[in-house]
């Protein structure tokens, strides 16, 4: 005989593995009405965010796409290719105005600099080579690289330069150098690219 009100253990268990599932569903949905709303979350845990934001496309459930944030995304991913390639043209303006503007005392700086224009050269080969879309912008690009590069450029060759010494010296030693350089890029994108390239003085100088 079972106790009074007792079901039979199946049953028990039938009922005991509903409640179970209730409780899960109900904690499920309120972790999830926990979650910041997506706009917010974007900002807190961008992490979660992009999980979220993946999985409402995949199922089709645009009312939970936070768009404005996800286009933004979008749109960075085309920047971050813009951003690889000036960097690495920066990388290249400032070595070859410090080939052409310096001659260093130990020969493995030359050598790295070489190697780093080199270097710098295929990677930007690989990101054009992976976003062709890019090619009609890369004269604006050099403008950027350029003008950043030769900042770089103008703070190294100051700190070479004899002349500067203390604060006040190498201060003058930048001004003389931004003076030196010109502030508009002389050279084509593609003599940047050009693996042979090198500006004449250059050449000459270290027989390239």
């Amino acid at each position: 005989f079972l106790p009074l009100g007792a079901g039979p253990p199946r049953a028990r268990a039938g009922v005991e593995l509903r409640l179970g599932a209730s409780s899960a569903i109900q904690t499920f949905h309120s972790k999830e009405r926990a979650l910041p709303a997506p706009s917010d979350l974007y900002h807190a845990d961008c992490y979660t965010w992009a999980l979220q934001q993946a999985a409402a496309l995949r199922r089709g459930d645009f009312e939970a796409v936070d768009w404005e944030n996800v286009i933004e995304e979008i749109e960075d991913v085309g920047k971050s290719q813009q951003r690889a390639w000036k960097r690495q043209c920066r990388r290249i303006v400032q070595h070859i105005l410090e080939l052409k503007h310096w001659q260093p005392e130990n020969p493995k700086v030359q050598r790295g600099w070489i190697l780093s224009v080199e270097n710098a050269r295929v990677e930007m080969e690989e990101i054009i080579d992976k976003n062709p879309g890019l090619k009609s912008e890369r004269d604006e690009m050099l403008r950027n690289a350029w003008r950043y590069g030769r900042k770089l450029a103008v703070i190294k060759l100051a700190d070479y330069d004899p002349g500067s010494k203390g604060v006040l010296g190498y201060k003058e030693a930048q001004r003389n150098w931004m003076q030196l350089i010109p502030e508009a890029c002389p050279y084509t994108v593609e003599q940047i690219e050009d693996e042979e390239w090198w500006p004449e003085e250059v050449r000459r100088k270290f027989g390239l």
